[in-house]
């Protein structure tokens, strides 16, 4: 099968991009770089199977071309991470929002079956956990720049949902918290990847509020698998699926078990969530309810978040970012 990943070097993508060439199919990665990084991909180049093309899902044209000839589009590509959020909400509305609804047309007008990558962060601040599918979406105020990614996300579920009624072979995945080899080493997009870096070099690990805040962390093997598992199901077209590991573990507890198995002597140190400015607002509560796609889907994460951690922890020994 011919496969396009939009958003392909970034590390969910380029993990998918490695299971993909591995089960034999073709892979062509769409990316602009700016957050996803030649050297998750750099390894495939000799690969006749694979092709990376720069450039962006605003380009419709490119992509016009790259969904002609592709059997299956996993459009992975977005601005994504809190702090560059909160750096650019305008941006991340104009760019998430008119990528999605290229790719998606696009995909329609070519009859491709299409895979959407959208996130838990739909479910706002709803506190009623664990989350459906069915849950009700309670985002903050639009005057909190935080919520600009989740509404991006948002709008896309439904322009999906609406051009699956026009006849688009859609399914829509609601990624959480995933962590793994290959997260953007300068810690920006992940406090899993900022506990480690600083765990790794005995520097304080910051924690923003009290650390009893919960989050289904996901090993990145495991969302693949989800994202596997939803391209080969004949059940997912028009469906939205949470693709998260069981249960949810604090951020307090993650940092302690990240220090423990690095056996670091940092200290873990808790700040107030008001220095990450005003655009910013935290969820105390996020767990996924996963028994649709166990039943649809037949997927189930495995990964345990010790276990991850520790593939993890090594993958960021020899990847340390280069000093400022």
């Amino acid at each position: 099968m011919k496969c396009l990943v939009t958003g392909g070097a970034g590390y969910i993508g380029s993990n998918l991009a490695d299971r993909l060439l591995g089960e034999g199919h073709e892979v062509t990665v769409l990316d602009n770089l700016y957050t996803g990084r030649l050297k998750n991909i750099e390894h495939n180049f000799s690969n006749k199977k694979f092709r990376f093309v720069f450039g962006c899902v605003l380009d419709t044209e490119l992509l016009s071309t790259l969904i002609r000839e592709s059997d299956i589009i996993f459009h992975l590509a977005a601005i994504v991470g809190v702090p560059y959020v909160l750096r650019n909400p305008v941006m991340t509305l104009l760019n998430n929002t008119s990528g999605d609804q290229k790719v998606f047309q696009l995909a329609l007008d070519y009859r491709k079956k299409l895979i959407f990558a959208s996130s838990s962060e739909v479910y706002g601040c709803n506190n009623e956990t664990p989350f459906s599918e069915e849950s009700s979406v309670v985002l903050g105020s639009s005057a909190t720049s935080r919520w600009s990614y989740a509404a991006s996300k948002y709008f896309a579920e439904h322009l999906g949902q609406a051009l699956h009624g026009r006849g688009l072979d859609i399914t829509i995945l609601r990624f959480a918290s995933c962590y793994g080899p290959r997260l953007n080493p300068n810690g920006m997009t992940s406090v899993i990847a900022k506990f480690i870096i600083n765990a790794l070099n005995n520097e304080p690990i910051p924690i923003y509020g009290k650390g009893n805040q919960t989050r289904p962390f996901t090993y990145v093997d495991d969302t693949v698998s989800g994202i596997i598992s939803a391209m080969k199901s004949k059940n997912g077209a028009g469906e939205i699926f949470n693709i998260s590991t069981s249960g949810s573990t604090s951020i307090e507890q993650a940092a302690k078990l990240i220090k423990n198995l690095t056996g670091s002597k940092s200290e873990i140190i808790f700040i107030e969530p008001r220095e990450l400015g005003t655009g910013f607002e935290d969820i105390v509560k996020r767990e996924l309810d996963t028994s649709k796609a166990m039943d649809k889907l037949v997927f189930k994460a495995d990964v345990s978040l010790e276990k991850g951690l520790m593939h993890t922890i090594e993958w960021f020994k020899n990847n340390q970012p280069s000093p400022a």
